[in-house]
């Protein structure tokens, strides 16, 4: 079965949300999500943007054996 998009899977939650009327709760269980994906789902149609790493060098410095 194909993975949907992230921004397939927010229409989805959205359709049903409006359609069957169904809770946060039912929903993250329909969709096996976390609640506060549903909740973000319901706030806004478009996913956050994926969050950067933040960091600067490697642990291990370079050539160290």
């Amino acid at each position: 079965m194909k993975e949907l998009s992230r921004v397939e899977q927010f229409e989805n939650i959205r359709r049903d949300h409006r359609d069957e009327e169904m809770s946060i709760r039912a929903l993250a269980v329909k969709h096996k999500v976390h609640r506060r994906t549903v909740r973000q789902a319901l706030a806004d149609a478009t996913p956050p943007a994926r969050k950067a790493p933040d960091r600067v060098a490697p642990v291990l410095g370079h050539g160290q054996r």
